[in-house]
Formats: C-alpha cells, sequence, structure tokens
C-alpha cells in the first residue's frame, strides 16, 4: 500500500481544508474526543493485492505527553470492485469496504489504559479488483496537537512492543484469549449506547 499524511508541514493545504474540518468535526461529534487529541489523517491506497498484515494500533507509550491511542476512526473513501476488507481475525468479523462508511474502534481496556485490547487486532485483506482508499484518524488520550506543533519528538515516545505482529496463529490466539475486560467507550458512544438500550425497553411505547 501507499500512504500519505494529511499534516502540518507536510501537507497543511490538506490539513486546512474544509472538507478535512468538516470530517474531523463530524468525529468530535460522534466519539466526543477533542479535535487536538487526534493524530492527523494518515490516507492509504491498496491496489489489487496489496494488503497490511495483522497488527494493533496502540503503540504510544501510556506515560507519553499525549497518552495512549484510545481509538481508531477508519474511514472508507473509495469501494474497490471486490475483496479488501477489515479483518479482525480475533473476533471472526469481517467488514467490507463500501465508501463514506467508518468504523469505530476502542485499542485499549476501560479498566487499565495501559493494556491493549487484543481482540482489536486487525488486518487489511487484498483487493481483488480496483483501487481501495482509506484514512485512519487515532484519537489519543491527551493533546496530540499541542505538542506537535511545539515540535516534539512523537516518535519517542512509541511502545513498539505494545503491536509487534502476531509470529503464528497460536500466538494471535494466546493473545486474544488474555484480554479480559470491557474495551474503553468514548463518551458520546457510550451515552448513545445507554440511551438505545433505554429506548428498546420502552419500544412498546414509541412510535414509527
Amino acid at each position: 500500500s501507499k500512504q500519505a499524511w494529511c499534516q502540518d508541514g507536510i501537507a497543511t493545504a490538506c490539513v486546512n481544508h474544509p472538507l478535512t474540518n468538516r470530517v474531523h468535526e463530524r468525529v468530535v461529534n460522534v466519539t466526543g474526543v477533542p479535535k487536538d487529541n487526534a493524530e492527523f489523517f494518515q490516507v492509504l491506497r491498496y491496489e489489487p493485492g496489496q494488503f497490511y498484515k495483522t497488527h494493533h494500533d496502540q503503540n504510544a507509550g501510556a506515560d507519553s505527553v499525549m497518552g495512549v491511542r484510545l481509538f481508531t476512526f477508519f474511514i472508507y473513501l473509495k469501494t474497490p470492485e471486490g475483496g479488501g476488507g477489515t479483518r479482525f481475525p480475533g473476533l471472526n468479523i469481517t467488514i467490507q469496504p463500501k465508501k463514506g462508511t467508518a468504523l469505530l474502534w476502542p485499542n485499549v481496556l476501560d479498566s487499565d489504559l495501559r493494556r491493549s485490547d487484543s481482540r482489536t487486532m486487525h488486518e487489511a485483506l487484498p483487493p481483488t479488483g480496483g483501487l481501495k482508499f482509506s484514512a485512519n484518524l487515532w484519537l489519543h488520550q491527551y493533546d496530540f496537537r499541542g505538542p506537535n506543533r511545539h515540535g516534539c519528538d512523537m516518535a519517542r515516545y512509541i511502545d513498539r512492543s505494545s503491536f509487534a505482529w502476531p509470529s503464528s496463529d497460536a500466538d494471535l490466539a494466546e493473545r486474544t484469549n488474555r484480554t479480559w475486560g470491557t474495551p474503553v467507550m468514548p463518551p458520546r458512544v457510550g451515552g448513545e449506547m445507554g440511551r438505545l438500550e433505554d429506548d428498546e425497553d420502552h419500544e412498546e411505547n414509541d412510535e414509527l
């Protein structure tokens, strides 16, 4: 795959583009996570046969200035002619790409933000025809963009041990099985889930 960063100092016009800001505001509205807590959009292009093997997105040290990567917001920008799904092997789930849709998943546990949720290890399956375009937005525990604007070297905070690729299917299964607990939820999403559960309790009284 090929990647490009919509980032200050690299593609500032992209960062300041009205469409980029509208999309990011929607992410803020959905998750409740402040805009400055997000990294910059990473845009990905996959040609037929290209893939990204199983990995985990949480790679930030818990003691870093920006904290851990709480969530991944993943947007499909172009639907390939076939294939190109996002597979979560530990959950036995594959999401098929569709332009204009997005995935949101947690990377750590609610009970201990230092613990990665191994269930959200995932891989990008290869398109079988046509191009696939997508974009990542990683949402942190604390302000990411402020330190970045002041030249903070984020690379030194990366904890590479937390997102090492599984060495085998057995290694992946072992990592997944040792994950216990509730995944961390964005405040907005958690509130909506609670509201929807309440609505279901009174479904018989609701009018369409």
